[in-house]
């Protein structure tokens, strides 16, 4: 698909949404949209202009999490997915062709994990979290760069400045009640902040917390969203003894 090809199909996501937001009387989203004038930009120009930009990169695709949005509300996780997938294959298609460059892809690649998640695809959701790390470990030329995808596989609950905080809160929750558990009946001291200081921010474990975290969410998934009822066997048995 190259660029033209790329930009028809966003093209075709905005006319849509267009007429929904007419269709139920919903005119200050189709404002928004108008305002973010996504549709008269050439993607391979805009790009061309901003070589190293990577503010302006960040600034493109934010463009595109209203009509995200849009679709987040309605349910519609596979149209929000293709959309960040188009906007990605617009950069892999550029970075194709100036191969001594980069586009900075953080911000589909976290807002895609963040659909994914949202749509119950665990695993791809943590895969384009991380990417989206490795782009800012790279942008920023360092191992912990901050950002919505570093706090989110870090678990830092207290981080306002990210999107996906709310998710990162409820597992922050999960891991308070299971350390209260632990303290009443084990008598132990270890609070949620000292699991913070002295795990989660240690830079020497940093892939142990990774590969933790993402633990830590299959395990609330497994404890708390799937049927207790579909739990009573030996492969699920298995499943938490992997996991612990």
């Amino acid at each position: 698909m190259k660029f033209e090809q790329t930009q028809k199909s966003l093209g075709r996501i905005f006319k849509l949404i267009r007429k929904e937001t007419v269709r139920n009387n919903m005119n200050i989203a189709v404002l928004k949209i108008e305002e973010q004038n996504f549709l008269i930009q050439d993607p391979q120009t805009y790009f061309d202009q901003n070589l190293d930009n990577y503010g302006a990169h960040d600034a493109f695709f934010n463009q595109l999490t209203i009509p995200w949005q849009f679709f987040l509300n309605q349910g519609r996780f596979r149209a929000a997915e293709q959309l960040w997938n188009l906007a990605l294959k617009i950069a892999y298609d550029w970075q194709s062709k100036n191969q001594n460059k980069r586009i900075h892809k953080g911000t589909p690649y976290y807002f895609c994990g963040v659909t994914c998640i949202l749509n119950g695809d665990l695993e791809k959701g943590f895969f384009l979290m991380h990417q989206a790390l490795e782009e800012d470990k790279e942008t920023h030329k360092t191992l912990t760069p901050g950002g919505p995808a570093f706090c989110f596989v870090a678990l830092d609950y207290q981080e306002q400045n990210q999107f996906f905080r709310p998710k990162v809160e409820e597992i922050a929750k999960f891991v308070e009640e299971k350390l209260n558990i632990y303290r009443s009946s084990r008598v132990g001291i270890l609070t949620l902040s000292d699991f913070k200081s002295k795990f989660l921010e240690e830079p020497a474990l940093q892939e142990v917390v990774f590969y933790f975290v993402f633990e830590l969410f299959r395990l609330k998934k497994l404890l708390t969203e799937i049927d207790q009822r579909l739990t009573q066997n030996v492969f699920i048995s298995l499943l938490e003894a992997n996991t612990i």
